[in-house]
C-alpha cells in the first residue's frame, strides 16, 4: 500500500535543547515537538539519501538481512528521526551510522525517516513453539520434577532419612550441585542416573520449582549435642553458611533444618575428599566424629527460612509489561516508541542488552531490562519477532 502521500509526523524541533543519550525515548518534553508534513517529493529525496547510505546495512526496502541490523520499514517516522539525530550528533554512538548519516542535514535526516516510515513492515518470521514462551517455569519444574519426589518428597522436604532437603534452597545452588551429578564431578550413581537426561532447562525449572516451596525442618532425630554444635558452628561453619545456617550466598546452601543423617554423611564425604571442595575441605579436616554429630544436631533444629528469589513471568507475561509502551504486540501507537513486531530477533536481543548494561541510556528501559535473564531475553525476542508488524497510520493535514 502506497502512504506516501498521507504521511503527517511530530519531530523534535531544529530549535529545541540538544537531548541527551537517554533521550530519545523518555525525556522529550511536548514544548520540543512541532508538527511538519512530509511531502511526496521529500519521501522521493529521501529514497535516494537511503539508496546511497542505509541500504547496504538495512537492506533496499528497509528489511534488513544483517546480523544486529534492525529493520525501519514502517517505523514511526518520528523515532527513525529523533534516533538518526542521535547518532549524527554522538549522543548515539555507532561508528558505522556515524559514517553513513555524519554529513547529513536535519531535512535529510526527516526525508529519510519519511521514506522507511512509508514502506510497509518486513512479514512476521514464523512463531518459535518453544514451550518455554508460555509454561510458568515453576509449574514446568514441578512437572518435571515428579520422578524426585520419590526421594525428595513431593515439595523437596524429604521422603526418607538420609535424604538432602531441597526446599527453600536457593535455585543458583541446586542448579549448580544437579548439574555437578550430571557431570560427573560429585558422585553418586542414583543421582547420576536419575539426573542424567535432564536439560539445562529441566535443571533450572527443578531448582525453580524446590526453591519457592516453604521450606520446613527435617523431622528426623540428631544424636548430637545442639549447644556444642553451635560453639563448632561459630567457628566454622557460619562464615559461609550464616548465622543459624541461613545463607545469604546464592552459591552457599542454606544447612537449617537439614536432615541430620545426610548433613554428616556429606560432612565426611568433604572430609575424606570424597567430595572435592578445598575449601570445605579445608574447614572439615579438623572436626570430629563428635563434631559432625553435634552440627548435625544443632542444625536439624534451627529454623529454615526462604531465601529471597525472584519468580519469573513468563514470556506472555513478560510481553505484557512490553505492551504497555510498544503497543499490543510490540505495534506501537507513540510516535515517538518504536515498534518491534516483526523486528530482528538478534537486534532485539542486542538492544536490550544495550539497555541493561547501559551501553544505551534509557531509566524506563534498564528499570524494565535490569533483572531479564538471558533466557527471559532471547524469549522476548523470539516472541516478538513473530508477530506481525502494522503499517503506521497518517492523517493529512492541509498544505
Amino acid at each position: 500500500m502506497n502512504k506516501v502521500s498521507h504521511i503527517v509526523s511530530i519531530v523534535m524541533t531544529m530549535l529545541a535543547l540538544p537531548i541527551n543519550a537517554s533521550a530519545t525515548t523518555d525525556k522529550i518534553e511536548s514544548s520540543q515537538l512541532i508538527k511538519i508534513f512530509v511531502a511526496p517529493s521529500e519521501i522521493k529525496a529521501g529514497k535516494a539519501i537511503a539508496e546511497s547510505s542505509c541500504i547496504q546495512c538495512h537492506g533496499v526496502m528497509g528489511v534488513s538481512a544483517t546480523e544486529n541490523v534492525p529493520h525501519l520499514a514502517g517505523q514511526h517516522l518520528d523515532y527513525l528521526f529523533t534516533q538518526l539525530q542521535a547518532y549524527r550528533d554522538g549522543l548515539r554512538v555507532e561508528a558505522k551510522m556515524l559514517n553513513a548519516i555524519s554529513a547529513l542535514s536535519d531535512t535529510a535526516l526527516a526525508q529519510v525517516a519519511g521514506y522507511y516510515s512509508s514502506l510497509d513492515p518486513p512479514l512476521k518470521v514464523a512463531a518459535e513453539t518453544s514451550d518455554s514462551l508460555t509454561v510458568d517455569p515453576i509449574v514446568a519444574g514441578k512437572k518435571a520434577a515428579s520422578a524426585c519426589g520419590a526421594c525428595h518428597g513431593p515439595t523437596g522436604n524429604g521422603a526418607y532419612p538420609g535424604i538432602p532437603l531441597l526446599s527453600g534452597k536457593h535455585p543458583d545452588h541446586l542448579i549448580g550441585v544437579t548439574k555437578a551429578y550430571k557431570n560427573g564431578s560429585r558422585k553418586d550413581p542414583m543421582m547420576q542416573l536419575a539426573v542424567s537426561m535432564l536439560s539445562d532447562e529441566d535443571i533450572e525449572n527443578i531448582s525453580l520449582f524446590y526453591a519457592t516451596q516453604k521450606p520446613l525442618a527435617s523431622t528426623a532425630t540428631a544424636k548430637g549435642d545442639v549447644t556444642k554444635g553451635a560453639t563448632v558452628a561459630a567457628a566454622s561453619c557460619n562464615g559461609c553458611h550464616g548465622e543459624a545456617g541461613n545463607s545469604a550466598s546464592a552459591e552457599t546452601p542454606s544447612l537449617a533444618g537439614q536432615d541430620p543423617q545426610y548433613f554428616s554423611k556429606a560432612t565426611l564425604a568433604y572430609k575424606t575428599g570424597e567430595r572435592n571442595h578445598p575449601i570445605m575441605q579445608s574447614m572439615v579436616s579438623t572436626l570430629s566424629a563428635e563434631d559432625i554429630a553435634n552440627l548435625s544436631a544443632y542444625y536439624v533444629a534451627q529454623l529454615p527460612k526462604a531465601p529471597d528469589v525472584r519468580i519469573p513471568l513468563t514470556t506472555e507475561q513478560q510481553a505484557e509489561k512490553c505492551d504497555r509502551c510498544h503497543g499490543i504486540n510490540g505495534n506501537s501507537i507513540s510516535p515517538l516508541v518504536p515498534s518491534i513486531a516483526g523486528q530482528r530477533r538478534d537486534y532485539i536481543v542486542k538492544a536490550i542488552n544495550d539497555y541493561k548494561t547501559n551501553v544505551r541510556e534509557s531509566s524506563m528501559m534498564f528499570a524494565m531490562s535490569e533483572q531479564l535473564t538471558e533466557k527471559e531475553i532471547e524469549n522476548l525476542a523470539k516472541y516478538y519477532s513473530s508477530k506481525q508488524g502494522k503499517s503506521v497510520i497518517f492523517i493529512r493535514l492541509p498544505q
